[in-house]
């Protein structure tokens, strides 16, 4: 069964590292060892498909405002090729991401091709 979901969290935290490394880079944010991106879906989908707090658990090891982060890493993102169209900040720093129509298409691929199988799960058997 193809778990989509688990895919864009993936890609997302892999968005996220290159956006990090291109704004060390161009100067943006200083090089450190920073924590991987946790990826979560958002308590209120009107913010993004999905939600990011690397700058506010990256903060003390880049040594800049968590806004600050948050802004350098949407600013370095690339899009093309991945599940989402776009990405912003809100709050303190949080990154969130939205599904571009490549996802959706995937979604549909999946059902049609996994027919009534489509979500189903063993996982609580």
């Amino acid at each position: 069964m193809i778990n989509l979901i688990d895919q864009a969290r993936s890609s997302a935290a892999e968005l996220i590292e290159k956006a990090y490394i291109k704004a060390v880079e161009q100067g943006a944010l200083p090089q450190a060892e920073i924590k991987k991106p946790v990826i979560e879906e958002p308590k209120d989908i009107r913010n993004g498909d999905l939600a990011c707090s690397f700058a506010m658990q990256n903060v003390k090891i880049i040594g800049r405002p968590p806004r600050v982060i948050a802004d350098a890493i949407i600013a370095n993102m690339e899009f093309e090729n991945t599940f989402f169209s776009s990405a912003d900040a809100a709050g303190p720093g949080f990154i969130n991401l939205h599904f571009s129509h490549t996802w959706f298409e995937k979604v549909v691929e999946a059902i049609a091709t996994e027919g009534n199988e489509y979500g189903r799960t063993q996982a609580e058997k």
